[in-house]
């Protein structure tokens, strides 16, 4: 807790609270997978927008967005053979290998903190 919280939180409120978010954490894994059962069945018997299923809604298939495949692109067509489609990258990983930690600190973020609860085995 911050040092600015006016009460202070017990053990057995944050141990509460804990277990709260595991109970909700199961929740939403149960309804995605729910989800996805259902998205399943739909995908199989709808093929054209229907709007009579659910008054003041259509429901339609949204097709899967079309990517290139940058592996498989790069192996049929190498660098050395075209290297008009191919341009300098900086390697993270080179600088790693190259910086001293202390040096590469001032060019590093960090993410947000976040809450995991993992099972004790």
């Amino acid at each position: 807790m911050t040092e600015n919280t006016t009460t202070q939180t017990t053990d057995e409120q944050l141990r509460a609270l804990a277990i709260e978010r595991l109970d909700l954490a199961n929740e939403i894994a149960e309804r995605k997978e729910r989800i996805e059962q259902i998205d399943e069945v739909l995908l199989q018997h709808i093929s054209e927008p229907r709007t009579d299923l659910l008054p003041g809604f259509k429901v339609r298939i949204q097709q899967g967005a079309h990517r290139i495949d940058a592996k498989k692109l790069a192996s049929a067509y190498p660098a050395g053979e075209f290297p008009q489609l191919y341009e300098a990258k900086l390697s993270t990983a080179l600088v790693k290998a190259q910086f001293a930690p202390a040096a590469l600190e001032a060019f590093q973020t960090q993410s947000a903190p976040a809450i995991r609860i993992d099972e004790v085995k």
